[in-house]
C-alpha cells in the first residue's frame, strides 16, 4: 500500500497500528472489570501513546502531498450528511413547537456555566481513564437513571467509555504541535445520550439536569440546535457536567437528542464513512499551515454544502470570495516572514479550537491574533517608508466573510482572518 493510499485509512486500521489497537482494546477491558491497573499495565498504556505518537506524525508529514486527496474526499462525504440533516433540521426540528424556547433555556443555562472550556485535571491518558473516568461512571449512571425515572417519555442510555484509541487520536491531530499527546481537553470519555420525541421533552430534560437536586453541577452547554451545527450538519445539545463531590472533578457529557435526527443518523448508516471524513477533516487543520489555505478551508466546506443543496447563487458569490482572496495573495500581500509565521500558528490553533467547538479558547486565540495583526499593521507601514514594496492589507476586502462555521457571537468576522 502506497502512502497515498495508506493515508486515506482510518489510523486505527492501519498495519503499523494494527498491535497497538489490539493492546489498547485489552487494556481498556481489564480496567473496566476491575477497576485498576498494575504497574506494567500502566507503562504498557504509555507505550502504545508513543507508538501512536510516532504514526500520526508520519501521517502528518506525509499529508501535505496528498491535500487535494483529502480534500476531496471530505467534500464527497460531507455532501452525504449534511443535505439530508439540513432538510430534517430546517423543516422539521426548526418548526417545531418549543423549539425557540429550549434554545433560550439552553442560552440561559449556558450564562450560569463557567466561561472557560472545562478540562480534565490531567493531561496522561493512564490517569484520565483510570483515576477520572473509572471513579466517574459508576455516579454518572445513577445519574441517568435518576433521569428515567423524571423523563418517562425519553430514551436515556449510557455509552461505553469512550475508547482509548479515539482518544489518542483526537490528542495527537491537533493543530498545536506541542500539546499532541495531552489529553485534558477530552471531555467525553464518560458519556451518555438522553433521546426525546420534541424539543419541548428536550427542554424538559435540561430542566432536569441543570435544576435538579442530584450534585452534578453543568460546566459547560454547547447548543447546536441554536447554531454551531456539525460541518456534516448534525444538531444536538451537549452538556458537560461534573459531580461536585468528586475529587478528581472529571468532566463527563450528556448529549441530548432529537430523535427525528437519531433516527436519520441510523438510517444514512455510513459509521466507517463518517470516522473517514473526520479523520480527513482533522488532518486537513493541522495541514492549515498557510494563510491562503487557513482563510478558503471554511469557504470550501460552505461551497460544498451550498452544490449540496442545489444552491447556485450562494455557490457563485463562495468562489467569488475564493477567488478574491487567493487574487490579494497573487498581488504579494503579507510578505513579511516572521509575522506572518506566528500569525499561521495562531490561526491553526484558533480553527482547531473552533472546530471543536471549544469557544473560549477560540475567543482567546482571536484576542492574540488581532494583537499580532496590529503589529504586522505597523510593520507594513514601516515597510512603506522604506519604500519596500509591501501593501498594506484592506480588512474590507474580508469584511463579508462572515458564515464560517465556529466563531462565536463576539467575533466579528467569519473566516478566522488575519486583518480584519
Amino acid at each position: 500500500m502506497g502512502a497515498g493510499a495508506s493515508l486515506l485509512v482510518l489510523p486505527v486500521d492501519r498495519d503499523d497500528m494494527a498491535s497497538c489497537v489490539e493492546s489498547l482494546t485489552a487494556l481498556q477491558r481489564k480496567l473496566e472489570s476491575s477497576g485498576a491497573w498494575t504497574a506494567q499495565e500502566r507503562t504498557a498504556v504509555r507505550g502504545a501513546l508513543e507508538h501512536s505518537r510516532g504514526v500520526y506524525s508520519m501521517l502528518i508529514d506525509q499529508a501535505p502531498a496528498h491535500r487535494d486527496a483529502l480534500k476531496k474526499l471530505r467534500a464527497e462525504l460531507l455532501t452525504n450528511f449534511s443535505r439530508v440533516y439540513q432538510s430534517v433540521y430546517e423543516n422539521l426540528l426548526a418548526k417545531e413547537p418549543g423549539f425557540a424556547e429550549f434554545n433560550t433555556q439552553a442560552d440561559r443555562c449556558a450564562s450560569n456555566a463557567p466561561r472557560q472550556k472545562p478540562r480534565q485535571t490531567t493531561q496522561r491518558l493512564e490517569q484520565l481513564y483510570e483515576t477520572g473516568a473509572v471513579g466517574a461512571r459508576a455516579p454518572f449512571a445513577s445519574l441517568l437513571d435518576a433521569a428515567r425515572g423524571a423523563l418517562a417519555g425519553a430514551s436515556i442510555s449510557v455509552a461505553p467509555l469512550k475508547k482509548m484509541s479515539r482518544a489518542i487520536e483526537k490528542s495527537m491531530l491537533r493543530a498545536e504541535a506541542e500539546r499532541r499527546g495531552e489529553v485534558d481537553g477530552i471531555v467525553d470519555v464518560v458519556r451518555g445520550m438522553v433521546t426525546c420525541g420534541s424539543m419541548s421533552e428536550l427542554g424538559a430534560a435540561l430542566t432536569f439536569f441543570s435544576e435538579a437536586k442530584h450534585g452534578w453541577k453543568i460546566v459547560r452547554v454547547k447548543n447546536r440546535f441554536a447554531g454551531g451545527r456539525t460541518s456534516g450538519g448534525w444538531a444536538d445539545c451537549l452538556l458537560n457536567i461534573v459531580r461536585s463531590e468528586d475529587p478528581h472533578q472529571h468532566v463527563c457529557e450528556v448529549q441530548l437528542v432529537h430523535e427525528k435526527m437519531l433516527l436519520l443518523r441510523k438510517q444514512l448508516g455510513g459509521h466507517d464513512a463518517y470516522h473517514r471524513y473526520r479523520t480527513a477533516d482533522e488532518l486537513l487543520i493541522v495541514l492549515a499551515a498557510d494563510l491562503e489555505e487557513l482563510l478558503i478551508a471554511g469557504l470550501e466546506k460552505e461551497l460544498t454544502e451550498a452544490k449540496g443543496n442545489r444552491d447556485g447563487k450562494k455557490c457563485k458569490e463562495i468562489k467569488g470570495r475564493i477567488e478574491e482572496i487567493k487574487a490579494a495573495h497573487r498581488g504579494g500581500i503579507l510578505k513579511i516572514n516572521a509575522l506572518q509565521a506566528r500569525i499561521i500558528k495562531l490561526t491553526a490553533e484558533e480553527e482547531a479550537a473552533f472546530d471543536n467547538d471549544d469557544f473560549d479558547e477560540g475567543d482567546r486565540l482571536h484576542a492574540e491574533l488581532e494583537a499580532r495583526k496590529a503589529e504586522l499593521q505597523e510593520q507594513l507601514r514601516q515597510a512603506r517608508q522604506r519604500q519596500l514594496s509591501v501593501e498594506a492589507f484592506d480588512p474590507s476586502k474580508l469584511a463579508e466573510l462572515r458564515t464560517l462555521k465556529g466563531h462565536s457571537k463576539t467575533v466579528r468576522c467569519g473566516v478566522h482572518c488575519l486583518l480584519c
